[in-house]
C-alpha cells in the first residue's frame, strides 16, 4: 500500500479487505484518504468535521452574533473574521483551542490518534473489547477530532464494530446510521465528485454494510434491505466494483432470511441477484469480489435445492477465504458458510466438521466476540443435530439462546433448534411453544415464509401432544402470516 499526500489531502492506493467485514479492524489501516477539499477555505472544511462529529447542527452553532446563514456560507468555502473563529471556537468546545479551526490537528496529534486506533484494534483482535472501546471511546471523545474527519470516521467505524461484536446492537446502529448519513451524498443524482475519492468510497460502503447487518440482526430485515439497496444504488451510479458486489451481497444476505425450504417464490429474486453478484465478481477476479459473491450465491443454489452447485460455490469461497489474510472476518465467514449448508448428505456433514476445524486457525489466534462465539455454537448445533444427536444440539443452542439479547436473529436460529431438538427426543410439549416462540418472531421480522414454516411445526407438535386448539391456532397463524384466511 502506498500513500501519496499533496495539500494536507492524503490518496490511499490499496485494498482495505477487512472494511466491510469486520469494522473494528478498519483502525489498522492508518493510510486511509482523507476527505477532499470542496472549498477554497480550510477551515470551513474543519468547521463542518467538527460540528459533524460532534453530531451538532448548524442550528446549534448559531446565535444572536452570528445567523445560520453565515454559517453556511463558512462552511461553504467564504473565510470567517477572527471574532467569528472564536464563536464558533466556542460553540464547539474549543474555546481554549481556537487555532484548531485553522489549522485542525497538529501532526503529533494526528500521529497519536493513529497510533491510538491501531493499538485499539489490535486490542480487538486479541478479544480485549471492554479495553478496546474505552479506548475508541476516548479518541472520540477528543472535541478535536473532526477537524481530521478521515480519522473521526476510522473511530467510528471502529467503536461500531467493537459494540456489534460486543451484541450491543442498539448502539452499533445510532453510530452507524449517523455516520453514514454523513458520508453518504444527499443531491439527486449525487455529482461525480462523490464518487472520486476512494477512501470516502469505501468507508461509505462499510458502513452501510455494518448497519444492514446490525438491522438485519435485531430483527428490521424492511430497514436492513432497505440500507443495502440504496448504498448499492449510490455505489452502481459508476459500475460494479467489489465494495458494490459486497453491498449486494449484504442485501442478499438480508432476502435469504426470508426465505424458507421448501422454495417460493421469495428465492426467485434471490436466484437473480446472485447470478448478477457471481458474474460480476467473477469479471473483477478480486477476493474481495469472489468471496462475498460465492458465499451468497451458495446459500442460494443450496435453499433452491441445487445441493451440488451450492457445495461447489462454497467451496469456492472457503478456497478464497484461505487464500485471504487469516482475520476473524475471516473465521465469521467460514462458520456462515457452514451455517448455510443444508446438512442433508453424509458428503455435507463431512464438509460441514472440516470447515468448522478450519475456523479457529482463521482467527490465527485472535479471540472472538461474543456474537461470532454465539454463532460458532450454533454452527455446531445444527452440525449435531443433523448428526442426530439431539441432547448435544439441545445443549449448544441452549447455550446460545439469551447469550446475546439484542440479536433477535441468533436467538430464533437457536430456539428453532432447541425445537427440534426436543421433536427428535419425543419432547413435543415442549418443542411445541418453542417453535411457536420462533415463529412469532420471525412473523414480527417480516420474514413470513419462514415463520409459517415454523408454525407448521409447531402445530405438529400440538397434535403429538393431543392439544387440537393449540395445533388449529398454530395452523391458522401460519396462513395468516402468508396472507391467506
Amino acid at each position: 500500500m502506498t500513500v501519496e499526500a499533496t495539500e494536507g489531502v492524503a490518496h490511499c492506493h490499496g485494498c482495505v479487505y477487512d472494511l466491510a467485514h469486520d469494522p473494528s479492524s478498519v483502525a489498522a489501516e492508518v493510510a486511509i484518504t482523507t476527505v477532499t477539499q470542496e472549498s477554497d477555505s480550510r477551515t470551513g472544511v474543519i468547521v463542518r468535521g467538527l460540528r459533524q462529529a460532534q453530531r451538532k447542527t448548524l442550528g446549534d452553532l448559531v446565535g444572536p452574533r452570528m445567523s445560520q446563514r453565515r454559517l453556511e456560507l463558512i462552511e461553504e468555502g467564504i473565510e470567517p473574521s477572527p471574532h467569528e473563529v472564536l464563536i464558533l471556537a466556542a460553540a464547539l468546545d474549543l474555546r481554549q483551542a481556537p487555532h484548531v479551526l485553522y489549522e485542525g490537528l497538529g501532526p503529533a496529534q494526528g500521529q497519536q490518534i493513529r497510533h491510538d486506533l491501531t493499538e485499539a484494534a489490535a486490542l480487538v483482535t486479541r478479544g480485549q473489547h471492554a479495553q478496546a472501546r474505552s479506548l475508541y471511546q476516548k479518541v472520540l471523545a477528543d472535541p478535536a477530532l473532526g477537524s481530521r474527519p478521515d480519522l473521526w470516521r476510522l473511530a467510528e467505524l471502529g467503536l461500531a464494530g467493537t459494540l456489534e461484536a460486543t451484541g450491543e446492537l442498539a448502539a452499533a446502529i445510532d453510530r452507524l446510521q449517523y455516520l453514514l448519513a454523513v458520508l453518504t451524498p444527499h443531491i439527486d443524482p449525487a455529482p461525480a465528485a462523490a464518487f472520486q475519492d476512494r477512501g470516502l468510497s469505501e468507508q461509505r460502503a462499510a458502513a452501510a454494510i455494518a448497519l444492514s447487518r446490525c438491522l438485519r440482526e435485531v430483527g428490521d430485515l424492511a430497514g436492513s434491505a432497505r440500507v443495502a439497496e440504496t448504498a448499492l444504488n449510490v455505489e452502481m451510479a459508476e459500475s460494479w466494483s467489489d465494495r458494490a458486489v459486497e453491498l449486494g451481497a449484504a442485501l442478499l444476505a438480508t432476502w435469504l432470511e426470508q426465505c424458507a425450504q421448501p422454495p417460493g417464490p421469495e428465492l426467485v429474486a434471490c436466484q437473480a441477484l446472485a447470478g448478477l453478484l457471481v458474474k460480476a465478481a467473477g469479471r473483477l477476479a478480486t477476493p474481495r469480489a469472489l468471496l462475498a459473491a460465492c458465499q451468497r450465491a451458495a446459500a442460494v443454489a443450496m435453499l433452491a435445492g441445487d445441493a451440488q452447485g451450492g457445495r461447489h460455490l462454497a467451496a469456492r469461497a472457503m478456497a478464497v477465504s484461505r487464500q485471504a489474510r487469516a482475520t476473524l472476518s475471516t473465521a465469521r465467514w467460514q462458520v456462515e458458510l457452514v451455517l448455510d449448508l443444508p446438512l442433508v448428505s453424509v458428503q455435507e456433514l463431512r464438509q460441514a466438521r472440516r470447515w468448522l476445524r478450519e475456523v479457529d486457525a482463521a482467527r490465527d489466534g485472535g479471540v472472538p466476540a461474543a456474537l461470532d462465539q454465539a454463532y460458532e455454537l450454533l454452527a455446531r448445533a445444527r452440525v449435531a443435530l443433523a448428526e442426530g444427536d439431539a441432547a448435544v444440539a439441545q445443549r449448544l443452542a441452549g447455550q446460545v439462546a439469551g447469550s446475546c439479547p439484542e440479536a433477535r436473529m441468533l436467538g430464533v436460529g437457536a430456539q428453532l433448534v432447541i425445537g427440534q431438538a426436543l421433536r427428535l427426543q419425543k419432547r413435543p410439549r415442549e418443542a411445541a411453544p418453542s417453535l411457536q416462540a420462533a415463529a412469532e418472531h420471525l412473523a414480527g421480522m417480516a420474514a413470513p415464509a419462514r415463520a409459517a414454516q415454523a408454525f407448521a411445526a409447531a402445530a405438529l407438535e400440538w397434535e403429538r401432544c393431543g392439544d387440537q386448539v393449540a395445533a388449529a391456532a398454530a395452523d391458522r397463524r401460519a396462513l395468516e402470516v402468508i396472507g391467506v384466511g
